[in-house]
Protein backbone atom coordinates (compact mmCIF):
# COMPACT_ATOMS: atom_id res chain seq x y z
CA UNK A 1 0.00 0.00 0.00
CA UNK A 2 2.79 2.07 0.50
CA UNK A 3 4.24 2.75 -2.92
CA UNK A 4 5.16 6.29 -4.54
CA UNK A 5 6.55 9.03 -2.73
CA UNK A 6 4.29 8.52 0.01
CA UNK A 7 4.79 6.11 3.70
CA UNK A 8 1.52 5.38 3.48
CA UNK A 9 -0.47 6.47 0.06
CA UNK A 10 -3.50 4.81 1.63
CA UNK A 11 -3.45 7.83 3.99
CA UNK A 12 -3.05 10.21 2.15
CA UNK A 13 -5.83 9.43 -0.22
CA UNK A 14 -7.94 8.88 2.38
CA UNK A 15 -6.95 13.05 2.69
CA UNK A 16 -7.48 13.85 0.14
CA UNK A 17 -11.09 12.41 -0.38
CA UNK A 18 -12.25 14.43 2.34
CA UNK A 19 -11.85 17.54 0.48
CA UNK A 20 -15.06 19.21 -0.84
CA UNK A 21 -13.05 20.03 -4.39
CA UNK A 22 -11.15 17.89 -7.10
CA UNK A 23 -7.60 17.19 -5.93
CA UNK A 24 -4.34 16.19 -7.88
CA UNK A 25 -0.97 15.38 -6.37
CA UNK A 26 2.13 15.31 -9.32
CA UNK A 27 5.90 14.94 -8.95
CA UNK A 28 8.41 17.50 -10.26
CA UNK A 29 8.25 15.67 -13.16
CA UNK A 30 4.09 15.93 -13.74
CA UNK A 31 3.64 12.56 -13.36
CA UNK A 32 -0.01 11.52 -11.62
CA UNK A 33 0.77 10.20 -8.01
CA UNK A 34 -3.27 10.90 -6.44
CA UNK A 35 -6.42 11.90 -7.82
CA UNK A 36 -9.63 12.14 -5.68
CA UNK A 37 -13.05 10.97 -7.01
CA UNK A 38 -14.33 14.50 -7.61
CA UNK A 39 -11.28 14.85 -10.41
CA UNK A 40 -12.65 10.79 -11.98
CA UNK A 41 -15.68 12.58 -11.96
CA UNK A 42 -14.72 16.13 -13.59
CA UNK A 43 -12.48 14.61 -16.49
CA UNK A 44 -14.21 10.94 -17.02
CA UNK A 45 -10.80 9.09 -16.31
CA UNK A 46 -10.29 5.95 -13.48
CA UNK A 47 -7.86 6.62 -10.83
CA UNK A 48 -5.64 3.57 -12.71
CA UNK A 49 -5.63 5.51 -15.69
CA UNK A 50 -4.56 8.61 -14.00
CA UNK A 51 -2.16 6.96 -12.42
CA UNK A 52 -0.57 6.05 -15.71
CA UNK A 53 -0.88 9.84 -16.98
CA UNK A 54 1.48 13.25 -16.76
CA UNK A 55 -0.69 16.11 -15.89
CA UNK A 56 0.19 17.91 -19.00
CA UNK A 57 -2.43 15.60 -20.91
CA UNK A 58 -5.01 16.75 -18.86
CA UNK A 59 -4.32 20.66 -20.58
CA UNK A 60 -5.47 21.07 -24.16
CA UNK A 61 -2.41 21.48 -26.49
CA UNK A 62 -3.73 25.07 -27.84
CA UNK A 63 -3.89 26.31 -24.22
CA UNK A 64 -0.25 24.89 -23.47
CA UNK A 65 0.86 27.09 -26.19
CA UNK A 66 -0.29 29.94 -25.28
CA UNK A 67 0.08 29.97 -22.06
CA UNK A 68 3.50 28.34 -21.59
CA UNK A 69 3.52 29.31 -18.09
CA UNK A 70 1.78 25.99 -16.84
CA UNK A 71 4.85 23.77 -18.53
CA UNK A 72 6.93 24.87 -16.20
CA UNK A 73 4.39 24.85 -13.08
CA UNK A 74 5.35 20.98 -11.70
CA UNK A 75 8.68 21.35 -12.43
CA UNK A 76 11.56 22.66 -9.76
CA UNK A 77 11.01 25.90 -10.91
CA UNK A 78 10.55 29.23 -7.94
CA UNK A 79 7.76 30.23 -10.72
CA UNK A 80 5.91 28.00 -9.54
CA UNK A 81 4.94 29.30 -5.95
CA UNK A 82 4.44 33.14 -7.86
CA UNK A 83 1.51 31.13 -9.53
CA UNK A 84 -0.93 30.91 -6.93
CA UNK A 85 -4.56 30.08 -6.77
CA UNK A 86 -7.25 31.55 -8.94
CA UNK A 87 -5.77 30.48 -12.42
CA UNK A 88 -8.60 29.46 -15.16
CA UNK A 89 -7.85 27.19 -17.82
CA UNK A 90 -9.24 24.47 -19.67
CA UNK A 91 -9.35 20.41 -19.00
CA UNK A 92 -9.50 17.95 -21.43
CA UNK A 93 -11.44 15.00 -20.37
CA UNK A 94 -11.23 11.33 -21.48
CA UNK A 95 -14.43 12.06 -23.90
CA UNK A 96 -12.30 14.78 -25.97
CA UNK A 97 -14.20 17.38 -24.66
CA UNK A 98 -13.19 20.31 -22.34
CA UNK A 99 -14.12 21.62 -19.30
CA UNK A 100 -13.34 25.21 -17.72
CA UNK A 101 -11.52 24.72 -14.16
CA UNK A 102 -9.72 26.95 -12.12
CA UNK A 103 -6.77 25.43 -10.30
CA UNK A 104 -4.44 26.58 -7.28
CA UNK A 105 -0.97 24.96 -6.99
CA UNK A 106 0.55 24.29 -3.89
CA UNK A 107 3.98 22.69 -4.37
CA UNK A 108 5.27 20.68 -0.87
CA UNK A 109 8.34 18.81 0.34
CA UNK A 110 7.90 15.06 0.32
CA UNK A 111 10.15 12.18 1.39
CA UNK A 112 11.20 11.47 -1.99
CA UNK A 113 11.59 15.14 -2.60
CA UNK A 114 9.01 18.20 -4.28
CA UNK A 115 5.88 17.18 -5.44
CA UNK A 116 2.85 19.83 -6.19
CA UNK A 117 -1.10 19.61 -4.97
CA UNK A 118 -3.48 21.12 -7.29
CA UNK A 119 -6.93 21.82 -6.54
CA UNK A 120 -9.33 21.89 -9.52
CA UNK A 121 -12.74 23.40 -8.86
CA UNK A 122 -15.01 23.25 -12.31
CA UNK A 123 -16.15 26.48 -12.78
CA UNK A 124 -18.64 25.99 -16.01
CA UNK A 125 -21.38 27.72 -14.29
CA UNK A 126 -19.68 30.45 -13.72
CA UNK A 127 -18.18 30.83 -17.31
CA UNK A 128 -21.73 30.28 -18.47
CA UNK A 129 -22.78 33.28 -15.82
CA UNK A 130 -20.02 35.29 -17.38
CA UNK A 131 -21.00 35.07 -20.63
CA UNK A 132 -24.21 35.47 -19.99
CA UNK A 133 -23.67 38.73 -18.03
CA UNK A 134 -20.94 39.77 -21.36
CA UNK A 135 -23.96 38.94 -23.45
CA UNK A 136 -25.80 41.07 -22.07
CA UNK A 137 -24.32 44.03 -21.97
CA UNK A 138 -22.71 43.66 -25.36
CA UNK A 139 -26.77 43.80 -26.23
CA UNK A 140 -27.24 46.64 -24.34
CA UNK A 141 -24.63 48.74 -26.12
CA UNK A 142 -26.44 47.22 -29.29
CA UNK A 143 -29.65 48.74 -28.13
CA UNK A 144 -27.97 52.03 -27.37
CA UNK A 145 -26.97 52.34 -30.47
CA UNK A 146 -30.49 51.97 -31.70
CA UNK A 147 -32.16 53.95 -29.77
CA UNK A 148 -29.19 56.70 -31.43
CA UNK A 149 -30.08 55.77 -34.94
CA UNK A 150 -34.27 55.75 -34.20
CA UNK A 151 -33.44 59.71 -32.81
CA UNK A 152 -32.36 60.34 -36.01
CA UNK A 153 -35.49 59.03 -38.33
CA UNK A 154 -39.03 60.85 -38.78
CA UNK A 155 -40.13 59.28 -41.80
CA UNK A 156 -42.67 56.52 -40.57
CA UNK A 157 -41.92 54.44 -43.44
CA UNK A 158 -38.11 54.62 -43.48
CA UNK A 159 -38.46 54.02 -39.04
CA UNK A 160 -40.37 50.99 -39.30
CA UNK A 161 -37.98 49.30 -42.05
CA UNK A 162 -34.93 50.41 -39.81
CA UNK A 163 -36.81 48.98 -36.65
CA UNK A 164 -37.50 45.58 -37.90
CA UNK A 165 -33.45 45.41 -39.43
CA UNK A 166 -31.93 46.65 -36.38
CA UNK A 167 -34.40 44.72 -33.99
CA UNK A 168 -33.87 41.11 -35.58
CA UNK A 169 -29.78 41.75 -36.18
CA UNK A 170 -29.66 42.37 -32.35
CA UNK A 171 -31.65 39.35 -31.78
CA UNK A 172 -30.03 37.34 -34.03
CA UNK A 173 -33.12 36.29 -35.72
CA UNK A 174 -34.37 36.12 -39.51
CA UNK A 175 -37.84 36.82 -39.14
CA UNK A 176 -38.88 40.27 -37.56
CA UNK A 177 -42.15 42.02 -37.76
CA UNK A 178 -43.07 45.01 -36.70
CA UNK A 179 -47.12 45.67 -36.29
CA UNK A 180 -49.30 48.64 -34.92
CA UNK A 181 -52.90 49.35 -34.51
CA UNK A 182 -54.98 50.52 -37.04
CA UNK A 183 -57.72 52.75 -35.12
CA UNK A 184 -60.35 52.42 -37.70
CA UNK A 185 -60.22 48.81 -38.04
CA UNK A 186 -58.96 48.17 -34.61
CA UNK A 187 -56.56 45.38 -36.19
CA UNK A 188 -53.02 44.94 -36.16
CA UNK A 189 -51.31 45.82 -39.33
CA UNK A 190 -47.85 45.01 -40.58
CA UNK A 191 -46.02 48.14 -40.90
CA UNK A 192 -42.37 46.28 -40.97
CA UNK A 193 -41.12 43.25 -41.84
CA UNK A 194 -38.15 40.94 -42.72
CA UNK A 195 -38.31 37.48 -43.76
CA UNK A 196 -42.53 37.37 -43.72
CA UNK A 197 -43.79 36.09 -47.09
CA UNK A 198 -45.01 38.23 -49.52
CA UNK A 199 -48.86 37.09 -49.32
CA UNK A 200 -49.05 37.69 -45.69
CA UNK A 201 -47.82 41.06 -45.68
CA UNK A 202 -50.09 41.97 -48.49
CA UNK A 203 -53.43 40.35 -47.15
CA UNK A 204 -55.35 42.36 -44.85
CA UNK A 205 -53.69 41.49 -41.39
CA UNK A 206 -56.84 40.65 -39.48
CA UNK A 207 -55.52 40.39 -35.55
CA UNK A 208 -56.59 36.77 -36.10
CA UNK A 209 -53.53 36.33 -38.72
CA UNK A 210 -50.97 36.36 -35.61
CA UNK A 211 -52.57 34.76 -32.78
CA UNK A 212 -49.62 34.75 -30.26
CA UNK A 213 -49.53 39.03 -31.43
CA UNK A 214 -53.14 39.15 -30.40
CA UNK A 215 -52.96 37.59 -27.46
CA UNK A 216 -49.68 39.79 -26.54
CA UNK A 217 -52.12 42.77 -27.54
CA UNK A 218 -55.28 41.71 -25.57
CA UNK A 219 -53.22 40.71 -22.74
CA UNK A 220 -50.91 43.56 -22.78
CA UNK A 221 -47.74 41.15 -22.02
CA UNK A 222 -44.38 40.41 -23.35
CA UNK A 223 -44.39 36.49 -24.25
CA UNK A 224 -40.97 34.00 -25.00
CA UNK A 225 -42.23 30.60 -26.58
CA UNK A 226 -39.52 28.17 -26.50
CA UNK A 227 -41.33 25.94 -28.47
CA UNK A 228 -44.58 26.58 -30.04
CA UNK A 229 -45.90 23.27 -29.90
CA UNK A 230 -45.93 21.98 -26.34
CA UNK A 231 -46.32 25.83 -24.92
CA UNK A 232 -49.94 25.07 -22.86
CA UNK A 233 -50.94 28.59 -24.05
CA UNK A 234 -50.49 28.42 -27.94
CA UNK A 235 -50.05 25.04 -28.77
CA UNK A 236 -50.12 24.04 -32.50
CA UNK A 237 -48.25 22.72 -35.11
CA UNK A 238 -45.04 24.34 -36.15
CA UNK A 239 -46.13 26.44 -39.54
CA UNK A 240 -43.78 24.92 -42.38
CA UNK A 241 -42.02 28.49 -43.38
CA UNK A 242 -40.93 28.64 -40.19
CA UNK A 243 -37.52 27.09 -38.94
CA UNK A 244 -37.64 27.05 -35.41
CA UNK A 245 -40.57 26.49 -32.69
CA UNK A 246 -39.27 29.55 -31.11
CA UNK A 247 -40.63 32.99 -30.75
CA UNK A 248 -40.57 36.62 -29.20
CA UNK A 249 -43.01 39.05 -28.79
CA UNK A 250 -44.16 42.15 -26.72
CA UNK A 251 -46.28 44.69 -26.98
CA UNK A 252 -45.38 48.60 -27.92
CA UNK A 253 -46.51 50.69 -24.95
CA UNK A 254 -46.94 54.68 -24.52
CA UNK A 255 -48.00 55.41 -21.36
CA UNK A 256 -50.91 53.12 -20.66
CA UNK A 257 -51.95 52.56 -24.22
CA UNK A 258 -50.33 49.61 -26.59
CA UNK A 259 -50.09 50.75 -30.38
CA UNK A 260 -48.61 47.90 -31.18
CA UNK A 261 -46.32 44.93 -31.15
CA UNK A 262 -42.75 42.88 -31.96
CA UNK A 263 -42.63 39.93 -33.27
CA UNK A 264 -39.64 37.94 -33.48
CA UNK A 265 -39.00 34.22 -34.94
CA UNK A 266 -36.09 32.09 -35.89
CA UNK A 267 -33.30 32.47 -34.57
CA UNK A 268 -30.11 32.01 -35.74
CA UNK A 269 -27.38 31.76 -33.93
CA UNK A 270 -26.20 29.33 -31.75
CA UNK A 271 -29.47 27.33 -30.21
CA UNK A 272 -32.57 28.01 -31.84
CA UNK A 273 -34.66 29.05 -28.48
CA UNK A 274 -34.79 32.42 -27.54
CA UNK A 275 -33.07 33.46 -23.97
CA UNK A 276 -34.67 35.26 -21.24
CA UNK A 277 -32.04 37.97 -21.87
CA UNK A 278 -33.20 38.10 -25.63
CA UNK A 279 -36.86 38.66 -23.95
CA UNK A 280 -35.43 41.19 -22.16
CA UNK A 281 -33.51 42.93 -24.79
CA UNK A 282 -36.89 43.04 -27.08
CA UNK A 283 -38.90 44.65 -24.10
CA UNK A 284 -35.72 47.00 -23.95
CA UNK A 285 -36.48 48.07 -27.63
CA UNK A 286 -40.08 48.14 -27.64
CA UNK A 287 -39.97 51.08 -24.85
CA UNK A 288 -37.46 52.77 -27.70
CA UNK A 289 -39.32 51.91 -29.97
CA UNK A 290 -42.52 53.19 -28.86
CA UNK A 291 -40.88 56.89 -28.51
CA UNK A 292 -39.56 57.07 -31.43
CA UNK A 293 -42.87 56.36 -33.15
CA UNK A 294 -44.57 58.93 -31.02
CA UNK A 295 -41.94 61.64 -31.93
CA UNK A 296 -42.08 60.53 -35.51
CA UNK A 297 -45.81 61.08 -35.43
CA UNK A 298 -45.65 64.39 -34.24
CA UNK A 299 -43.02 65.54 -36.77
CA UNK A 300 -45.01 64.33 -39.37
CA UNK A 301 -48.21 66.48 -37.38
CA UNK A 302 -46.28 69.51 -37.05
CA UNK A 303 -45.31 68.90 -40.28
CA UNK A 304 -48.75 68.69 -41.88
CA UNK A 305 -49.66 72.25 -40.04
CA UNK A 306 -46.77 73.86 -41.31
CA UNK A 307 -47.78 73.35 -44.67
CA UNK A 308 -51.58 73.19 -44.40
CA UNK A 309 -54.13 75.84 -44.80
CA UNK A 310 -56.71 75.68 -41.05
CA UNK A 311 -59.88 76.74 -42.29
CA UNK A 312 -59.61 74.51 -45.60
CA UNK A 313 -57.34 71.45 -44.73
CA UNK A 314 -55.60 72.18 -48.23
CA UNK A 315 -52.32 72.78 -48.80
CA UNK A 316 -50.98 76.50 -48.08
CA UNK A 317 -48.83 78.88 -50.42
CA UNK A 318 -45.95 77.99 -48.93
CA UNK A 319 -46.07 74.23 -50.02
CA UNK A 320 -47.49 75.42 -53.49
CA UNK A 321 -44.22 77.66 -54.18
CA UNK A 322 -41.87 74.67 -53.16
CA UNK A 323 -43.69 72.07 -54.95
CA UNK A 324 -44.45 74.19 -58.35
CA UNK A 325 -40.70 75.24 -58.39
CA UNK A 326 -39.87 71.17 -57.64
CA UNK A 327 -42.16 70.73 -60.62
CA UNK A 328 -41.04 73.09 -62.79
CA UNK A 329 -37.67 71.66 -62.63
CA UNK A 330 -38.55 68.61 -63.00
CA UNK A 331 -39.84 69.21 -66.15
CA UNK A 332 -37.14 70.79 -67.09
CA UNK A 333 -34.41 67.74 -66.96
CA UNK A 334 -37.64 65.43 -68.31
CA UNK A 335 -39.99 65.88 -71.16
CA UNK A 336 -43.47 66.36 -69.61
CA UNK A 337 -46.50 68.68 -69.37
CA UNK A 338 -47.62 71.34 -66.50
CA UNK A 339 -50.60 72.85 -66.01
CA UNK A 340 -51.73 75.77 -63.30
CA UNK A 341 -55.25 76.88 -62.85
CA UNK A 342 -55.39 79.89 -60.75
CA UNK A 343 -59.02 79.60 -59.52
CA UNK A 344 -61.46 83.04 -57.47
CA UNK A 345 -64.46 82.70 -56.39
CA UNK A 346 -67.29 85.08 -58.29
CA UNK A 347 -68.36 87.69 -55.99
CA UNK A 348 -67.62 86.70 -52.78
CA UNK A 349 -67.09 89.74 -51.00
CA UNK A 350 -71.02 90.28 -51.78
CA UNK A 351 -71.33 86.66 -50.22
CA UNK A 352 -69.36 87.22 -47.10
CA UNK A 353 -71.25 90.42 -46.48
CA UNK A 354 -74.61 89.23 -47.20
CA UNK A 355 -74.33 85.99 -44.98
CA UNK A 356 -71.65 86.46 -42.52
CA UNK A 357 -67.96 85.14 -42.41
CA UNK A 358 -69.31 81.92 -40.97
CA UNK A 359 -71.13 81.42 -43.89
CA UNK A 360 -68.32 82.58 -46.60
CA UNK A 361 -65.88 80.31 -44.17
CA UNK A 362 -68.14 77.55 -45.25
CA UNK A 363 -68.19 77.76 -48.81
CA UNK A 364 -64.51 78.05 -48.84
CA UNK A 365 -64.61 74.68 -46.99
CA UNK A 366 -67.18 73.36 -49.58
CA UNK A 367 -64.96 74.43 -52.64
CA UNK A 368 -61.90 73.01 -51.46
CA UNK A 369 -64.32 69.22 -50.97
CA UNK A 370 -64.86 69.58 -54.74
CA UNK A 371 -61.33 69.86 -55.53
CA UNK A 372 -60.24 66.93 -53.12
CA UNK A 373 -63.40 65.11 -55.06
CA UNK A 374 -62.62 66.09 -58.75
CA UNK A 375 -58.90 66.10 -58.73
CA UNK A 376 -56.49 63.22 -59.05
CA UNK A 377 -53.87 62.08 -56.37
CA UNK A 378 -50.88 63.30 -57.56
CA UNK A 379 -52.65 66.47 -58.45
CA UNK A 380 -51.72 69.62 -55.65
CA UNK A 381 -54.54 71.39 -54.64
CA UNK A 382 -53.54 74.41 -52.64
CA UNK A 383 -55.23 77.83 -50.67
CA UNK A 384 -53.71 80.80 -52.45
CA UNK A 385 -55.26 83.45 -50.90
CA UNK A 386 -58.46 84.52 -49.08
CA UNK A 387 -60.90 83.34 -51.84
CA UNK A 388 -58.24 82.73 -54.63
CA UNK A 389 -57.13 78.79 -54.77
CA UNK A 390 -54.08 77.12 -57.24
CA UNK A 391 -53.71 74.03 -58.33
CA UNK A 392 -51.02 72.48 -60.34
CA UNK A 393 -51.79 69.52 -62.38
CA UNK A 394 -49.18 67.07 -63.31
CA UNK A 395 -48.61 65.81 -66.82
CA UNK A 396 -51.67 67.29 -67.96
CA UNK A 397 -51.75 69.34 -71.33
CA UNK A 398 -54.19 71.96 -72.50
CA UNK A 399 -56.91 70.01 -73.40
CA UNK A 400 -57.15 67.88 -70.48
CA UNK A 401 -56.60 70.98 -68.24
CA UNK A 402 -59.84 72.32 -70.08
CA UNK A 403 -61.82 69.60 -69.43
CA UNK A 404 -60.69 68.94 -65.59
CA UNK A 405 -62.08 73.27 -65.18
CA UNK A 406 -64.80 72.57 -66.95
CA UNK A 407 -65.75 69.97 -64.24
CA UNK A 408 -65.41 71.55 -61.12
CA UNK A 409 -67.01 74.96 -62.50
CA UNK A 410 -70.08 72.10 -63.12
CA UNK A 411 -69.73 70.62 -59.28
CA UNK A 412 -68.92 74.24 -57.47
CA UNK A 413 -72.25 75.74 -59.46
CA UNK A 414 -74.05 72.50 -57.84
CA UNK A 415 -73.38 72.88 -54.17
CA UNK A 416 -76.00 73.66 -51.71
CA UNK A 417 -74.89 77.00 -50.15
CA UNK A 418 -77.09 80.32 -49.12
CA UNK A 419 -77.29 80.63 -53.10
CA UNK A 420 -75.66 79.82 -56.06
CA UNK A 421 -72.10 80.01 -56.30
CA UNK A 422 -69.53 80.23 -59.22
CA UNK A 423 -66.13 80.05 -59.90
CA UNK A 424 -63.88 81.48 -62.53
CA UNK A 425 -60.80 79.97 -63.77
CA UNK A 426 -57.55 80.79 -65.53
CA UNK A 427 -55.34 78.24 -66.79
CA UNK A 428 -51.46 78.53 -68.36
CA UNK A 429 -49.16 76.14 -69.60
CA UNK A 430 -45.62 76.10 -68.24
CA UNK A 431 -43.35 76.42 -71.27
CA UNK A 432 -39.87 76.19 -71.43
CA UNK A 433 -37.40 78.83 -69.75
CA UNK A 434 -40.40 79.52 -67.15
CA UNK A 435 -39.71 79.97 -63.37
CA UNK A 436 -42.77 80.33 -60.80
CA UNK A 437 -43.60 83.82 -61.50
CA UNK A 438 -43.59 83.30 -64.91
CA UNK A 439 -46.44 80.36 -64.67
CA UNK A 440 -48.47 82.47 -62.10
CA UNK A 441 -48.71 85.77 -63.71
CA UNK A 442 -49.88 83.99 -66.97
CA UNK A 443 -52.30 82.01 -65.17
CA UNK A 444 -53.14 85.29 -62.98
CA UNK A 445 -53.99 87.10 -66.11
CA UNK A 446 -55.89 84.20 -67.50
CA UNK A 447 -57.91 84.27 -64.52
CA UNK A 448 -58.28 88.47 -65.12
CA UNK A 449 -59.55 87.32 -68.81
CA UNK A 450 -62.23 85.01 -67.49
CA UNK A 451 -63.75 87.32 -64.59
CA UNK A 452 -64.00 90.07 -67.67
CA UNK A 453 -65.85 87.97 -69.98
CA UNK A 454 -68.62 87.16 -67.41
CA UNK A 455 -67.03 84.99 -65.28
CA UNK A 456 -68.39 81.37 -64.01
CA UNK A 457 -66.06 81.04 -67.15
CA UNK A 458 -62.66 78.74 -68.32
CA UNK A 459 -60.03 81.04 -69.97
CA UNK A 460 -56.73 79.73 -71.35
CA UNK A 461 -53.82 82.21 -71.88
CA UNK A 462 -51.75 81.26 -75.35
Amino acid sequence: MDKGPFKNQQYYQQIIEASLGGIIVVDADGKILLVNKIVEGMFGYSREEFLNMNVEQLVPERFRAKHPEYRAMFHKDPKVRSLGVGRDLFGLRKDGGEVPVEIGLNPIEAESGKIVLASIVDITERKIAEGKIQLEKRKLEEVLDLEQGLNTIFDANKLFDFIVEKTANILEADRCSLMLIDKHTDNLVVKGCRGLEKSFVIADHSINENFIARFVWIQCTPVLVKDIEVDPRFSRKNRLSYKGKSFICTPIKLGDDIIGVINVADKNSGADIFSEIDLKIIIMIAHHVAIAIENASLYKELNYLTITDPLTSMYNFRHFAKSLDREIERIKRHEGNLCLFLIDVDDFKSYNDTFGHLAGDLLLKSISEVFKDGLRKIDIACRYAGDEFVVILLETNISQAKIVAKKIIQAVGQLSLKRPVTISIGIAACKKNMDRSDLVQKADVALYKAKKNGKNKVYVLK
